[in-house]
């Protein structure tokens, strides 16, 4: 067995330290991926229930502002309504002669 020089200890070394450090980054990445899967799911999990109170939450919203659009379109058509009665009223009553109160 020949003796190993400093220089040559030193290249053995390196070439081992770097197989060495390949192997624990990619056990650092297999491992870091199964985490990131659980905690996703634990996530998803835990968040599943709150995402169906929020797409309840914006039915029940739709439905509500639905609702005030077509009752102010209804006031919107009652109000002509009214100033048209109110105008055929005066009309009738200029027409007839009879006074209107003021109450």
């Amino acid at each position: 067995m020949t003796p190993v020089t400093e220089d040559q200890l030193q290249v053995i070394l390196d070439e081992r330290f770097d197989a060495f450090e390949v192997k624990i980054e990619q056990q650092f990445a297999a491992f870091f991926g199964k985490m990131t899967r659980y905690i996703d799911k634990r996530f998803d999990e835990e968040l599943a229930p709150i995402r169906r109170d929020i797409h309840h939450i914006y039915k029940v919203l739709d439905y509500l502002m639905k609702r005030a659009e077509t009752e102010e379109q209804e006031h919107i058509i009652m109000y002509g309504q009214l100033d048209r009665h109110d105008g055929w009223i005066k009309e009738l009553a200029a027409s007839t002669g009879t006074r209107l109160s003021k109450t």
